[in-house]
C-alpha cells in the first residue's frame, strides 16, 4: 500500500512502502509529551544547516518518543548513507520532497511492529523536518555551486586554495606525505584555432570526466584555469605520485572527443612535486609548476618531477 500525505503548511512525504503487516492497533504508551515534542522541534532543526546534524538532531528528540532502534537517511549531497542505531525488521520508508526538491529518503526501524497512530505521529514529525532539511540541501547546492567548474565539473582555483592549504595543515599535523600534479593540455591554442572553442570546451570536459573516474575517493581534482588543471593526492609520495601521473598522461594520450562528424585527440603535459616539511601553499606549487615547465620544454606529452627540474 503507498500513501501520499502533503501539508500545504508544513511540507509533502510520500509513504513508499507500508503494508499492514507493519501495523497493529498497539497505541503508544508511557512516552514524552508528543505536543511538546513538536513544539519545539522547529527551532531546534533550524539551529543548522549540516544535513548531517540535523538529522542527528532530529533523531535525539523523536527517537524516545517514537520507540524505533534504527534510523537510516539517504540524500544526493551525501556519499554514503547515514545509519544512527542498528536496523531492525519492521520499518517505516519514506521518501522526503518539498516544493519539487528531493531532500533524500529516510527509513525507521524497530523490532516490534508499528501502530497506525505512531505512523500519523512520525509523518506529523516528519513534517517538521522537512522545510530544514530543505534550507541545507539548498545551502549545500549554492556553496557547491561556489566552488565548483561549471566546464569540467571538478573544483575551481577558488576550491583548490583551500584544498592546499588544507592538506598542508594535515602533513604538518599527521607527518603525513600528499602530492601536487599540474596538467597543462599540449597546443591548446592551436585546438581551439584549428577546430573551434566547442572543441577546446569538449577537451576540457573530457579531462573532467577521466580525472573523477580515475582518481581514489582521497584524490581531488581541480579545473586551476583555462587548459590547466591542478591535483592533490593525500597520502602519497613523490615516486608514487610520478606513476599516477604517467597513468593519466598516457590515459589522456588514448581520448577521443567527437567534434561534430569528426574526432581528435590530444596530450597533456604534467610537473609533480611532494611536500617538503619547509614547504608553503607557494613553494609547493611553484616547484610543481617548474616541473611542468621542463615537461614542456621536453618535448610535451610528458611527466616530470620537480627533482627533475633542478
Amino acid at each position: 500500500m503507498s500513501q501520499h500525505i502533503f501539508n500545504e503548511q508544513q511540507g509533502g512525504l510520500q509513504l513508499v512502502s507500508s503494508t499492514n503487516r507493519y501495523i497493529d492497533s498497539v497505541q503508544p504508551s508511557d512516552t514524552p509529551d508528543p505536543e511538546l515534542i513538536q513544539a519545539r522541534l522547529p527551532m531546534i532543526l533550524q539551529t543548522s544547516l549540516d544535513i548531517v546534524q540535523v538529522i542527528h538532531l532530529f533523531d535525539h528528540e523523536v527517537r524516545a518518543l517514537i520507540g524505533y532502534q534504527g534510523l537510516s537517511y539517504k540524500h544526493p549531497a551525501l556519499t554514503e548513507k547515514l545509519e544512527i542505531g542498528s536496523k531492525r525488521h519492521h520499518r517505516c520508508h519514506y521518501q522526503l520532497e518539498v516544493d519539487q526538491v528531493n531532500i533524500g529518503e529516510l527509513e525507521l526501524t524497530r523490532n516490534k511492529k508499528f501502530s497506525a497512530a505512531e505512523i500519523e505521529l512520525i509523518e506529523d514529525l516528519l513534517c517538521k523536518l522537512v522545510y530544514p532539511l530543505r534550507n541545507c540541501t539548498l545551502y549545500q547546492k549554492a556553496l557547491s555551486a561556489s566552488i565548483t567548474d561549471m566546464l569540467s565539473g571538478l573544483y575551481n582555483r577558488q576550491a583548490f586554495d583551500q584544498g592546499l592549504m588544507r592538506e598542508i595543515e594535515l602533513a604538518k599535523r599527521q607527518q603525513a606525505p600528499f602530492s601536487l600534479l599540474v596538467i597543462d593540455i599540449d597546443n591548446f591554442k592551436q585546438i581551439n584555432d584549428a577546430l573551434g572553442h566547442a572543441a577546446g570546451d569538449q577537451a576540457i570536459r573530457s579531462i573532467g570526466e577521466l580525472l573523477k573516474s580515475m582518481l581514489r575517493q582521497t584524490d581531488t581534482a581541480y579545473r586551476f584555469g583555462g587548459e590547466e588543471f591542478t591535483l592533490l593526492l593525500s597520502h602519497t609520495e613523490l615516486e608514487s605520485a610520478m606513476m599516477v601521473a604517467e597513468r593519466l598522461r598516457q590515459s589522456i594520450a588514448e581520448l577521443k572527443c567527437l567534434n561534430g562528424e569528426n574526432s581528435f585527440g590530444f596530450t597533456v603535459s604534467i610537473g609533480v612535486a611532494g611536500h617538503r616539511e619547509s614547504d608553503t601553499a607557494t613553494t609547493i606549487f611553484k616547484r610543481a609548476d617548474r616541473a611542468l615547465y621542463q615537461a614542456k620544454h621536453s618535448g610535451k606529452n610528458t611527466v616530470s618531477s620537480d627533482i627533475a627540474s633542478h
